[in-house]
């Protein structure tokens, strides 16, 4: 009793499946590295939008956002720049921060030139964060 049955052209069939296959798998891959660097480097510009609103303090600012998007998408990524400006709009002060990074884990590059496509490693983010007023009544 046979359990598989060879049909003819069936190699013919994996052999046009099995690279499309891979393409699309690598593409989910590809897709889910971008995916986890865009959410670091979201949370990095939050974080430190989220400090700088609260102490004004640039250079404690930039750390924090190192720190949050090391935690999240070191081994994927670096952190290109951090740019923190101050905007007033006659109401409130609000801090505008921008977390620049870039992909470094680029094992999957193939898939976008195949396709004809030439992608971005750069990613950006920016966060609008009002700027607490202090008035020595509140000590957070």
């Amino acid at each position: 009793m046979k359990i598989f049955k060879c049909k003819k052209g069936s190699l013919m069939d994996a052999a046009l499946v099995l690279p499309l296959l891979v393409l699309i798998i690598a593409f989910v891959f590809d897709m889910g590295i971008r995916m986890i660097v865009l959410q670091g480097t979201s949370a990095a510009s939050r974080e430190a939008a989220r400090d700088y609103a609260r102490f004004q303090d640039e250079t404690q600012a930039i750390q924090i956002a190192n720190g949050s998007f090391n935690s999240l998408a070191s081994s994927l990524a670096d952190v290109r720049g951090v740019d923190i400006d101050v905007s007033f709009d006659g109401v409130n002060d609000y801090a505008t921060v921008t977390v620049t990074t870039e992909l470094t884990a680029d094992a999957f590059s193939f898939v976008w030139s195949m396709m004809g496509s030439d992608i971005e490693n750069e990613m950006e983010r920016s966060i609008v964060y009002p700027i607490e007023i202090k008035d020595g009544s509140q000590d957070f």
